[in-house]
């Protein structure tokens, strides 16, 4: 998925658990946080120095795309409640990478086995068709989800 369908996922599930405005604004953070370990991603292209060395170590979609790391950032979020946050909208992300062609090694490091949830025939190619018609679905439910809450809903 781009980027934006992951920040989308994340702001249209916390709108409708009536998450305010920071807590936006982390799960938001925590859903780009995996695409780290890619140069060319948005999180990436502005942490390059962390970015390329993880690329090198792990490569994509493998030693930062699980969901043992981000659940233990959520669960160091009882001790400081902005990473749990954090965790939760990495662990969104992992998740919706999980309908990508590609897949990901959401079991690492007790398994390299690439996770997917559906047959290769209806997987979404990141930046196809598919991923914008997802983003615009996701789009449309926070707006609508925002101005239901907004009349009192």
């Amino acid at each position: 998925m781009i980027a934006p369908t992951h920040a989308a996922c994340i702001v249209t599930l916390g709108m409708f658990c009536g998450a305010d405005s920071n807590t936006l604004k982390l799960l938001t953070a925590g859903s780009l946080l995996p695409d780290i370990d890619h140069p060319k991603s948005a999180v990436g292209r502005m942490f390059f120095f962390i970015s390329n060395f993880l690329h090198t170590r792990f490569g994509h979609r493998k030693g930062v795309h699980g969901f043992l790391l981000w659940g233990a950032v959520a669960l160091l979020g009882t001790f400081y409640p902005p990473l749990l946050l954090i965790g939760l909208g990495a662990i969104s992300h992992v998740f919706l990478d999980c309908f990508s062609k590609a897949g990901v090694q959401a079991l690492t490091p007790f398994s390299e086995k690439v996770c997917v949830l559906f047959s290769r025939k209806y997987r979404i190619s990141v930046a196809s068709r598919e991923d914008f018609y997802l983003l615009f679905l996701f789009l449309i439910l926070s707006w609508g989800g925002s101005y239901i809450s907004s009349i009192g809903g």
